[in-house]
């Protein structure tokens, strides 16, 4: 969290591979937020790392 919780960083983690995603989340106040901002990071993915 940095100053005052006013921003985060998300980890995804592709066990397998080792495949890691760094997020800056910046000005998450709200669940909805997160998970805008997760979709974001999931949507930057290159093809062969989603879950299968």
């Amino acid at each position: 969290m940095g100053t005052q919780n006013r921003s985060a960083i998300a980890t995804l983690v592709k066990r397998s591979t080792r495949y890691l995603l760094l997020g800056r989340m910046p000005g998450i106040n709200r669940a909805e937020d997160l998970r805008d901002g997760l979709i974001k990071a999931f949507n930057q993915l290159p093809p062969g790392c989603e879950h299968r």
